[in-house]
């Protein structure tokens, strides 16, 4: 197997063989690449990395640093990362999302960069029949494996061969889904819609809160299509287009050649009925769920409570969900890309990330039916500690979600004893610390959001502390036990 870099200068090509290389390909993150060459490249130059003479992708040169007297070690990303060079909008950016799909969030995006969406980005091509049933192209009878999930309560817009008495204008609630069709209504549960005719159409799921983006088009493309949609994105380089889906392309079955497996198995909490979400700020917040047994995330580019609060419910809907996880390590000279759908030992799996080396090719793989914890990944972060059942754990007041060391800590407060208690607290707080508190709803009275405290009474067999106005003070008399999720 070979590697080989090429440049031009002017029209003159210059080539050289690879010596060592990386290659880290993952659907929510920029291509990136490793390589080391003799070859004196500029940085900002776009070369071309060909594999075997035949596979090759288009790169721009970042940083570049001299091994020894003769090879070059350099940086590289992938061509669709000059997106990451221009600007959305000077400021904030904020999509009206009524009526608005990914597709046209993304096109809005691209507006002014060059780039357009390709075709491989249609995926979500289906046909109405009569009994308003709808069915992937081709006569296929999994929409899954067809390129798109649905679920009831989803919104989706039509583009196409529309039939009466559909239209493109309009925004259609998913009031039936199976794995084989769905029907649609005008209606959050209503009644569905018959089609009066046979047409072909495009179905783009629209986007149901309002993000914001600052600044560059790649963050908003990724979190769009990679976080909102759980999609793969992947650029055309030659053609300058954008493509993105739930598979860019599926391949045979793998397993002969596969040298080692490694499974992971990632079980989600289960039990839980009630789900809290915090976003950028405290005061972001949304709850899915009415019981008491409670879990919190944290998810920073949450800017809304509408925004929180739908990813709540999605959390709500995939706790306890197993994500089965598996790390193939296959031959150097397969051409396996992120976003591919594969076969292994029987069983159909979508490819999160490859790691390519001259060795071998590592690749991430996972179930085709993704949860909330496989789209988001790290960015999705449970605030960690004990979660308390029963009366205290309501969400307005009492028990909450302990853990996360520092002043950023949930609480609870025992007016009976004017404590606080944090699990672990000799860890975190000794007396004559200044701690401030903060609620979305209210902070524990007599105390004062935003001012500062002084603790005393650190007590590590009960895991709690006071607090006073000033150091070694008299405690305060807590009376209340506030409301919302206290820090």
């Amino acid at each position: 197997m070979t590697w080989t870099v090429t440049y031009y200068v002017g029209y003159t090509p210059y080539t050289d063989t690879i010596h060592d290389i990386v290659v880290d390909r993952k659907i929510q993150s920029l291509n990136q690449a490793t390589i080391k060459t003799m070859l004196d490249i500029q940085i900002d130059t776009v070369v071309t990395l060909t594999k075997d003479e035949t596979i090759s992708s288009t790169w721009i040169v970042k940083k570049k640093t001299l091994e020894d007297d003769v090879v070059w070690k350099y940086e590289l990303v992938e061509m669709m990362s000059e997106l990451a060079d221009q600007v959305v909008y000077e400021g904030l950016k904020v999509f009206d999302v009524a009526g608005q799909t990914i597709r046209s969030i993304v096109t809005e995006c691209l507006t002014g960069s060059g780039w357009t969406i390709g075709d491989a980005g249609k995926l979500y091509v289906g046909v109405i029949e009569g009994n308003y049933t709808w069915l992937v192209s081709g006569g296929n009878t999994d929409l899954v494996n067809g390129g798109y999930i649905f679920n009831i309560g989803d919104t989706v817009r039509l583009s196409g061969t529309i039939p009466a008495p559909f239209d493109d204008a309009t925004v259609y609630y998913v009031v039936a889904a199976s794995s084989s069709s769905i029907q649609l209504s005008l209606t959050e549960g209503g009644s569905a819609i018959t089609a009066t005719a046979t047409g072909q159409v495009v179905i783009d799921k629209c986007v149901k809160y309002m993000s914001v983006y600052w600044g560059k088009i790649s963050a908003a493309v990724f979190k769009v299509v990679c976080d909102i949609g759980g999609m793969a994105l992947w650029g055309e380089n030659n053609d300058r287009k954008l493509c993105y889906g739930y598979n860019r392309s599926t391949m045979g079955d793998i397993t002969s050649s596969v040298y080692k497996c490694v499974p992971v198995e990632e079980s989600y909490k289960r039990g839980y009925d009630r789900v809290i979400v915090l976003g950028q700020t405290d005061s972001i917040k949304g709850e899915a769920g009415t019981g008491t047994k409670v879990v919190v995330y944290k998810y920073e580019d949450a800017t809304t409570a509408d925004e929180a609060k739908s990813l709540a419910e999605v959390i709500l809907k995939d706790l306890g969900k197993v994500s089965v996880r598996k790390t193939l390590t296959v031959a150097p000279t397969m051409n396996i890309q992120e976003g591919y759908t594969i076969w292994y030992d029987g069983v159909k799996y979508f490819v999160f990330d490859v790691k390519e080396t001259y060795e071998h090719i590592e690749i991430g793989i996972g179930a085709m039916l993704k949860t909330v914890f496989d789209k988001l990944g790290s960015k999705l972060k449970e605030v960690t500690g004990e979660v308390g059942t029963g009366t205290n754990s309501t969400y307005d007041g009492g028990l909450q979600n302990m853990g996360a060391p520092s002043v950023n800590c949930l609480i609870s407060v025992d007016v009976d004893t004017d404590t606080i208690l944090v699990p672990d607290v000799e860890l975190y707080y000794s007396n004559t610390d200044r701690v401030v508190f903060t609620s979305p709803g209210t902070v524990p009275s007599p105390l004062v959001e935003g001012t500062v405290y002084y603790v005393r009474d650190v007590d590590a067999t009960t895991e709690t502390f006071k607090v006073a106005e000033t150091s070694g003070g008299v405690a305060i008399d807590l009376t209340t036990n506030g409301s919302g999720l206290i820090r």
